[in-house]
């Protein structure tokens, strides 16, 4: 607490001199620091209080400023250190954040940096929460660009779900891909659903040959 109040501090004394950059700076090397150590609220308070100055200076999302939030999201705590086994709470508070970004992300017209963001948020839920919170990450895995890893992280859902249900998980992955298309995104997620149809088979081609359901999905991506 005390550190991050410090980090608050230096960041007003900067705003009040004009000092743009640096304030943010502070903020994004506050909330990395916090998060290294495992200190979620304090390190997604001072993300917040980055993305809020974003908005309240209008800035554009440019690398910059979008490489601020990648180096956040990066310093993540790859293993949670749950209160509770099947608690959300640290989960749904950098939830919270993401989905705020994302939101100014696609505002700016930042479409390829969001769903980059989504990728990432995907992979960090899957590894530091592994099955527990999968329909989390499926939400985000599905509104990304990343065939390979999501395939990799179905793949891995079937081999602990005992290995009997990998055209389960597949098929709801593509038909979630689709649900998820809007006017705007139709063909992205269209060819999206198709890489990771693609994807999936070919990491998992034993377990989905011949199976009805996969020979469904070939069929809808063909007729849509």
């Amino acid at each position: 607490y005390e550190a991050q109040q410090m980090y608050k501090t230096v960041y007003h004394r900067c705003k009040a001199r004009k000092q743009t950059a640096d304030s943010y700076e502070v903020l994004k090397s506050g909330s990395v620091q916090q998060l290294s150590y495992q200190e979620i609220t304090c390190g997604m308070e001072l993300a917040n209080m980055l993305l809020e100055a974003f908005q309240a200076d209008k800035v554009t999302a440019s690398s910059e400023y979008v490489g601020m939030i990648y180096a956040i999201l990066q310093a993540l705590p790859k293993q949670l250190q749950l209160a509770e086994p099947d608690s959300t709470a640290e989960v749904d508070e950098c939830s919270r954040f993401v989905n705020a970004v994302l939101k100014w992300a696609h505002k700016q017209g930042a479409d390829d940096a969001a769903h980059k963001i989504h990728d990432m948020f995907a992979n960090w839920i899957w590894q530091a929460c592994s099955w527990k919170q999968f329909g989390k990450a499926a939400l985000h895995y599905s509104r990304g660009t990343d065939a390979v890893a999501y395939a990799a992280a179905l793949a891995a859902m079937n081999t602990q779900a005992g290995g009997q249900e990998a055209h389960l998980f597949v098929t709801r992955a593509v038909l979630q891909i689709l649900a998820s298309a809007h006017a705007a995104n139709a063909d992205r997620q269209l060819q999206y659903a198709t890489e990771v149809l693609a994807a999936c088979k070919q990491q998992q081609l034993q377990e989905l040959n011949g199976q009805p359901l996969i020979h469904f999905c070939d069929m809808l991506l063909q007729a849509l």
